[in-house]
């Protein structure tokens, strides 16, 4: 695979050779241009990497290449820092800073971006001026928000206590930033747990505190961690379980909704999507139960994001099939309404020669 294909980019005016592949252990794999790579059509806007679809000028501009319209910036105020403000895009389904943008198309780097940070070098936010802006190190752009003025020169990284419940391994760390190199956990989800109730119970095991707090009584239920969570599903219409190293990776081999899997894993629920039940790699998560009549409909429906209960139709040969409603079922047989079904499956009687078996699809948790 080349790196067009590899990285999705599928204009002809860009040649292998615009391609430079950057990689994080951390944030995986991304790409730069070797120059700034401009639209033929519209030559005072460039190709954003990594949102191939986006172009911006010099100005700040970015204009959607699909659909050929420019986009609207809007302001992100921080800390109501009077100096400034600053302006973000949403392209497609992410949001980025204006001035990361233009450091992206217009600064040189040769690392992953999502390692490096961008300083305004006069300390104004939204003064997004090329001139203005630069790459930095995360410990640089500290260093510069301190001169400027732009934190507390006082702020200085507070201790913290992590707690590993699967291991029982309890460390003190002097900040975030050694928690996450010990853990190998990023800094920022490190900071998102210490902000949330130490209580929460995430699949990795690790907890986090600061030194003076308390630790809480657990949950029993399992709080997201991140792409970076594995995932095992159950196949109901042949009893295959399959493991995934990530949410995204069982949503793309599944063809289930990535939040309906994440949602089936932190609430536990014991209905199939799309003939699958999910939960969390973990050694305390077991898949609920199904009993032979619900395997057996599961065989034959598709209960993709159904909530009803389905049927299985029963024939004198021995044959049978299975509907994800009970309408379904009904239609067929040639009824106007569900009250004939009803009164067979309560009777436990045959119609024309079938018999309907009402199923709950949902299995018994373990």
């Amino acid at each position: 695979m080349n790196l067009k294909e590899k990285f999705d980019i599928n204009f002809k005016f860009v040649s292998e050779e615009d391609i430079e592949p950057l990689y994080s252990e951390q944030f995986g794999e991304s790409y730069r241009f070797r120059k700034p790579i401009a639209i033929p059509s519209n030559p005072n806007f460039y190709l954003i990497p990594n949102h191939p679809n986006y172009a911006i000028n010099s100005d700040g501009r970015v204009i959607n290449l699909i659909r050929n319209f420019e986009l609207k910036p809007f302001k992100h105020q921080v800390n109501d820092d009077p100096r400034g403000t600053y302006r973000k895009y949403t392209l497609g389904k992410v949001t980025e800073y204006r001035h990361r943008l233009l450091a992206i198309v217009f600064k040189e780097y040769h690392q992953h971006p999502s390692e490096l940070h961008v300083n305004h070098i006069d300390g104004i936010k939204g003064n997004d001026d090329l001139d203005n802006i630069e790459w930095v190190t995360r410990e640089e752009n500290m260093e510069h928000a301190r001169e400027t003025g732009l934190i507390n020169v006082t702020a200085l990284p507070k201790p913290i206590t992590a707690m590993n419940y699967i291991s029982g391994r309890i460390i003190e760390f002097p900040s975030i930033e050694a928690a996450s190199v010990e853990t190998n956990i990023p800094r920022s989800t490190v900071g998102g747990r210490l902000a949330k109730p130490n209580t929460n119970k995430y699949p990795d095991g690790w907890r986090f505190k600061l030194v003076h707090e308390h630790w809480g009584v657990l949950n029993d239920r399992f709080c997201v961690a991140g792409n970076e969570v594995p995932v095992q599903s159950l196949n109901l219409r042949n009893g295959e379980i399959t493991q995934y190293p990530t949410l995204t990776d069982a949503s793309k081999l599944t063809g289930c909704n990535r939040n309906t899997i994440h949602s089936q894993c932190v609430m536990r629920v014991c209905q199939a999507n799309n003939g699958f039940v999910f939960r969390y790699l973990t050694p305390d998560e077991n898949f609920p139960k199904f009993n032979d009549l619900q395997l057996r409909l599961y065989a034959h429906s598709d209960f993709k994001d159904r909530q009803q209960p389905g049927c299985l139709l029963l024939t004198e040969l021995g044959e049978e099939y299975g509907f994800g409603t009970m309408t379904e079922m009904w239609k067929l047989l040639g009824y106007n309404s569900n009250d004939g079904l009803l009164k067979a499956i309560r009777t436990n009687t045959t119609i024309r020669g079938m018999k309907p078996i009402y199923i709950d699809p949902n299995g018994i948790a373990p």
